[in-house]
């Protein structure tokens, strides 16, 4: 019995992921629409990252990165014990990749491992990333469905594999969550309403997101398919400083007395950006905690959209007391809709 085999996922090469990302990163870049940008670019983008993460095979033995972290093995060595046999062989020959041959037969039939590692889980004895999580779930939906059907194609993996990452939906979240109660709020008036707009204006401008390396804007969803698609860590590195913003914002935003007509919205916003700083917190385990990253990546996009949404939403309120901004004014931004 044997592990599945790799499966065969059709990708964008560096220059695809490279123009799709940048594309992405467009619609969150200072003036720029979201309702101008091609949105099914933006999903393919991060669906083709999602599927290479889950796809990388660092160390070309057979088992994808997310697979070793099931197995304790090393995800840069082919051979992690040394003995001469890689480490997916080892696994599709029923032995142990982490124990030099020739005895090193597993103790617990392949069928059964993902009962040993469910039990033994709680004591600590198992990796409890969401990776590893992930690989003995999958594990286990593989083989009921190879004892029910017998061979498992390419095809059944991959819709496997989506079936079992759709079930970990809405289980990973960033925690605790901004309330009203966490907001000053004061009256509705046409000058405090304007005052709230320069005031949001001039935090997002002081904090900027977005950094700029030739014509090519910076943002997590690019950063996260140069890794994936080099596997170079060092991309990952720059992900730090746009935490770091968004935790500024957050900080700001915080001190900010807010007009009862804007008061749900900014509390929207406030949770918008702790979900970023929590889908970038994701995104750079890509190395340590693949699938982990894949989550990251989703509730990156889903959070991008969210504050979009929450900022076009102010423009019903400054239309409503009649507010407009000048041109050198840090609200103009904020009124249409934009930053």
């Amino acid at each position: 019995m044997v592990l599945p085999s790799k499966k065969v996922i059709t990708l964008f090469g560096a220059c695809g992921i490279a123009v799709g990302s940048i594309a992405f990163a467009a619609i969150y870049s200072s003036k720029i629409n979201l309702e101008s940008q091609p949105t099914n670019l933006i999903a393919d983008t991060s669906n083709v990252i999602k599927n290479q993460i889950l796809e990388n095979d660092t160390d070309n033995d057979t088992l994808k990165d997310w697979e070793e972290v099931l197995w304790k093995t090393n995800p840069k060595l082919a051979d992690t014990d040394g003995d001469g046999t890689s480490d997916g062989a080892e696994v599709k020959a029923q032995r142990d990749p982490m124990i030099a041959g020739p005895d090193d037969k597993l103790a617990t039939a392949i069928s059964n491992t993902t009962t040993t590692a469910s039990s033994t889980a709680a004591s600590g004895e198992i990796d409890s990333s969401i990776t590893a999580r992930f690989g003995r779930d999958f594990f286990e939906q593989y083989m009921k469905l190879k004892q029910t059907s017998g061979e498992v194609n390419e095809t059944d993996q991959t819709a496997l594999i989506q079936q079992v990452l759709a079930t970990y939906e809405g289980s990973v979240s960033g925690g605790q969550r901004f309330t009203i109660n966490n907001i000053a709020v004061i009256d509705d008036t046409s000058t405090s309403i304007k005052n709230y707009g320069n005031t949001i204006g001039s935090i997002f401008a002081k904090n900027s997101i977005n950094q700029m390396e030739g014509d090519i804007i910076i943002n997590e969803l690019y950063l996260a398919g140069q890794a994936s698609n080099t596997q170079s860590p060092e991309y990952l590195e720059k992900i730090p400083k746009i935490i770091a913003s968004y935790e500024n914002i957050i900080r700001e935003l915080k001190t900010t007395s807010v007009p009862y007509s804007m008061s749900t919205l900014h509390v929207d916003l406030m949770n918008g950006f702790l979900n970023a700083v929590y889908s970038d917190q994701l995104i750079m385990q890509m190395f340590t905690d693949p699938v982990s990253s894949v989550f990251g990546i989703q509730t990156y996009i889903k959070t991008m959209e969210q504050i979009q949404v929450s900022l076009k939403s102010m423009q019903g309120v400054y239309t409503k007391f009649n507010v407009t901004y000048r041109q050198d004014e840090p609200g103009f931004q904020m009124a249409l809709g934009l930053y």
